[in-house]
């Protein structure tokens, strides 16, 4: 596929041509990262109630819950997104 086949003009937007076994594939990604970082969260959250109340690593945990839980919120909403895209475009 060359460089002009890979982008679309319209209405003055550009658009990124893409197969669907690319989103297929991306979607998949999306979710096994999704799921690896549920698990970090949880493996955290684990690991800070056996820790001793009051502790910096305590605090540690929670910043890193806390930026984890935020990426994984922008990785639902880009998911959301994939999962939504139809499947049948009307030809240009």
């Amino acid at each position: 596929m060359s460089t002009e086949e890979i982008y679309i003009e319209r209405d003055g937007y550009t658009y990124l041509r893409i197969e669907p076994t690319e989103v297929a594939r991306e979607i998949g990604s999306l979710k096994l990262v999704i799921r690896l970082a549920e698990e970090k969260i949880a493996a955290l959250d684990l690991a800070s109630r056996v820790s001793q109340e009051g502790s910096e690593a305590i605090e540690d945990a929670v910043d890193e819950i806390n930026d984890i839980e935020m990426a994984i919120d922008d990785l639902k909403v880009h998911l959301g997104r994939l999962s939504n895209i139809p499947r049948n475009p009307a030809p240009a």
